[in-house]
């Protein structure tokens, strides 16, 4: 991406922030009944062992409308996955993992962005994390879903929020998966599975409850298969 192109973001993103508010404002346009226990006790052949509650000052810290942290597990595979919804775009309200992790005593060993397979032709750009406390590591990635898309490269993603937002649509869910990890190399096809699962399932559930009466007003494209208006700043296509 030219320097030009950078710069021309840049200001977009500052003239589209005062509508970003106005967008997340809005009455009328929000989820507010999105379930996400609803999300399947079974995924990618794992089980649900259990469902764990938020400590209470966590809970009050990052205070999402609807979350869940559940363990699923079979034979020698064990993934936790936690998510968190948020209806007005608070991402200031989530606890990103990279500060957390250190403040809980782990050590980040590595860091990268890196596609999800989704299947189908389709993927999503998460954050991966190799963590260690007292000799135990884990690997861990995360990302923002959207109702009526896949998470982008950061770039794309911190630009596409703000046009999100003027559309009325600042909802996203905060989506974190993890597993233990013997090594940098160990398997971690059950931690993809479960994570390519879980991405489909609740945007399944965002994307019906967005064209719920109750939610956002119902629109074409909205996570049904229809594909979205492609946008572009210069010759940078952001998302489709």
């Amino acid at each position: 991406m030219t320097l030009a192109t950078r710069r021309l973001l840049g200001a977009l993103a500052a003239l589209l922030g005062p509508l970003a508010l106005l967008g997340a404002t809005a009455p009328g346009q929000h989820v507010r009944d999105l379930d996400l226990d609803r999300v399947p006790r079974a995924l990618a052949g794992l089980g649900l062992v259990r469902s764990e509650a938020l400590e209470p000052e966590v809970l009050e810290m990052v205070r999402p409308r609807s979350y869940v942290m559940r363990l699923y597990a079979a034979d020698d595979a064990a993934v936790w996955l936690y998510a968190g919804y948020y209806d007005d775009g608070r991402r200031a309200a989530v606890h990103d993992p990279t500060v957390c992790y250190p403040a809980q005593g782990w050590e980040i060993l590595s860091a990268r962005m890196e596609p999800l397979d989704l299947g189908g032709g389709e993927r999503l750009q998460a954050r991966w994390l190799l963590v260690e406390r007292d000799g135990r590591r884990e690997v861990v990635l995360y990302w923002f879903q959207r109702a009526h898309r896949w998470a982008l490269e950061p770039w794309r993603e911190e630009l596409m929020q703000v046009v999100d937002a003027v559309r009325g649509r600042p909802g996203f869910t905060f989506v974190r998966v993890s597993m233990p990890a013997l090594d940098a190399g160990a398997d971690d096809s059950s931690l993809r599975a479960v994570a390519r699962r879980a991405a489909h399932e609740i945007r399944g559930l965002m994307s019906a409850a967005e064209s719920s009466p109750g939610g956002a007003q119902g629109r074409a494209g909205a996570g049904d298969g229809t594909r979205t208006r492609d946008l572009h700043v210069g010759n940078v296509e952001l998302y489709h």
